[in-house]
């Protein structure tokens, strides 16, 4: 399975993944933010607000329900992000 790195702004490809800071949580999932915008991320797991986290999963049009969530908080996040800029 091949999973597309994107910002949220360029989301297209039906498996996508995109990192950012979690806004947000409760029993549904919760809101994950880039700098280019928000997305609502469909998961049974509990994420705690403020986590900088990579979501590997299936756009569905009004979100991304997650198949794999990594934990990326001991990362440079703005190294990360120029290397995704990178790639884009």
């Amino acid at each position: 399975m091949v999973f597309i790195e994107r910002f949220i702004k360029n989301i297209s490809e039906p498996k996508v993944s995109v990192s950012g800071t979690v806004l947000s949580s409760d029993e549904n999932g919760f809101l994950l933010e880039d700098k280019t915008g928000q997305i609502v991320i469909f998961s049974d797991k509990q994420i705690e607000q403020g986590k900088y986290v990579r979501v590997f999963g299936d756009f569905i049009g009004e979100g991304i329900k997650a198949e794999i969530i990594q934990d990326l908080n001991s990362v440079d996040r703005e190294l990360h992000k120029k290397i995704i800029e990178s790639v884009q």
